[in-house]
């Protein structure tokens, strides 16, 4: 059975890990072009940058939100990622739930450092007020949020004794009457409205006190579709809390939807309080399926190119073996022929078929397209074994 290095591949599978693979984004330059831009731009000039991507099942979306990850990683921008690839949506939450998905995305480490500069740039100030709440009111002052000034105060002046309420507090659970009276807060973080008001200083303080931009990554977000109408309403009201932001925040929002924006929930509807915030056509992003053959083409070139093995001499391969066949082998899509390519897109949008042509379907035909070549030993694919896979998907 022929290897993976016969056909000039670094690997059989051209199915892409959204994480493992996230530094590889094929197929869609003027979308990789448009993100890195706008995050540059916003992080430079401390503006804010709130997006939303949706697509299909398998069009890329939670791909590209790892894209983005990634470049931030790559490019060594001054930047704090928050990732929330899964959101603990069910039918009964509430906008804590979401907050507390947040919270969880958020180093907790990171959280404290930030507490312990904050509290250090007051501390030559509050250190001969006797007065708790004097004290307190300096820090707040730095802060701009009670709640938070005490639980800061608490959590600095009585390590480790309420490192454990501090955390319940932040991660959203209700506290006791008895635990807001320990931290002295007056309110916790399961109230959605306060919750909001939590993130969006915390944002704040990174950005003042770490020098940090702030991007909130929101994934799967057509979770919201399922919540009960009646909390709708508070969901809205603390998404357009986020973006309302005007300054050093940036918020991307993905979600499944299979017709544009008619399925979406109505809190993403362009005239909707946080759409409208957010701005549409200009800062929405619509994962189109590749539903042109040149499309699909560039899909896949870009896509050979990014798991081809620069050892190989593909030119020698594609000399070596286009004997063998009466169909077109090149450089750019060996091992591949080109009439394989067009089987593929021509048997994936036929009259009749129901599901567009996106990423997932081909990486996955790709896939064992090869495999089946591999297993012939045959050192191409052909239409003939393209029309096979396609036949039985």
């Amino acid at each position: 059975m022929l290897k993976t290095s016969d056909y000039g591949l670094k690997r059989p599978s051209f199915q892409l890990d959204p994480e493992l693979d996230a530094e590889i984004f094929v197929g869609r330059e003027d979308v990789k072009k448009r993100l890195e831009d706008r995050l540059k731009r916003a992080i430079a000039t401390g503006t804010s940058l709130h997006t939303v991507i949706y697509g299909d099942y398998g069009s890329g979306k939670t791909h590209t939100l790892n894209y983005v990850y990634k470049f931030l990683h790559k490019q060594k921008l001054d930047v704090i990622p928050i990732f929330v690839r899964s959101p603990r949506i069910t039918t009964k939450s509430d906008p804590s739930d979401l907050y507390s998905s947040i919270i969880d995305a958020i180093s907790m480490t990171e959280i404290f450092d930030l507490f312990v500069k904050i509290y250090d740039s007051v501390q030559d100030k509050i250190k001969d007020v006797p007065d708790l709440f004097r004290r307190v009111d300096i820090l707040r002052s730095q802060i701009g949020n009670r709640d938070l000034a005490f639980v800061i105060y608490r959590y600095v002046t009585t390590r480790p004794a309420e490192d454990f309420l501090v955390v319940k507090w932040l991660s959203g659970e209700k506290l006791s009457a008895r635990e807001k009276a320990t931290l002295n807060v007056i309110s916790d973080n399961s109230d959605p409205f306060n919750a909001a008001q939590t993130l969006v200083t915390l944002f704040r303080l990174f950005n003042k006190f770490a020098k940090k931009y702030v991007l909130l990554m929101l994934d799967e977000m057509e979770a919201l579709l399922i919540v009960d109408r009646r909390k709708i309403l508070e969901f809205q009201e603390f998404l357009r809390i986020l973006v309302d932001e005007p300054k050093n925040v940036g918020v991307l929002i993905a979600f499944t939807t299979r017709m544009g924006l008619e399925d979406a929930s109505d809190i993403f509807k362009p005239t909707s309080p946080v759409g409208s915030r957010i701005g549409y056509p200009q800062n929405y992003i619509w994962l189109k399926e590749f539903n042109e053959l040149e499309l699909t083409k560039n899909f896949v070139k870009e896509l050979i190119k990014a798991l081809r093995d620069e050892k190989t001499d593909v030119e020698k391969l594609v000399k070596k073996y286009q004997s063998m066949t009466t169909e077109t082998l090149t450089m750019d899509f060996y091992p591949f022929t080109e009439e394989a390519i067009e089987v593929m897109f021509d048997m994936s949008t036929q009259s009749g078929q129901v599901k567009p042509l996106l990423p997932r379907d081909i990486q996955k035909a790709l896939t064992d397209a090869l495999g089946d070549a591999m297993i012939q030993d045959k050192p191409f694919v052909d239409s003939e074994i393209m029309t096979r896979i396609m036949s039985t998907s």
